[in-house]
């Protein structure tokens, strides 16, 4: 199945929903289904545990970044 998963916040930033969509990702990829993360959260080109794309997005996230 393709997932689509959607978060301000993403790794390389720390934290709580970034912790949790990261380890859902990882754990529909390793199941099997064809994953891609779109998320508004700067950071470095990634493909684990699936494709990241960055929209870059102006708005402030919380905590700053």
């Amino acid at each position: 199945m393709k997932v689509a998963l959607l978060s301000d916040c993403y790794p390389p930033r720390l934290g709580g929903i970034e912790a949790q969509v990261h380890g859902l990702g990882r754990a529909l990829a390793d199941a099997g289904h064809a994953v891609e993360v779109f998320t508004i959260a700067p950071g470095p080109v990634s493909h684990e545990p699936a494709p990241v794309h960055r929209l870059g997005l102006r708005r402030e996230l919380p905590g700053g970044c």
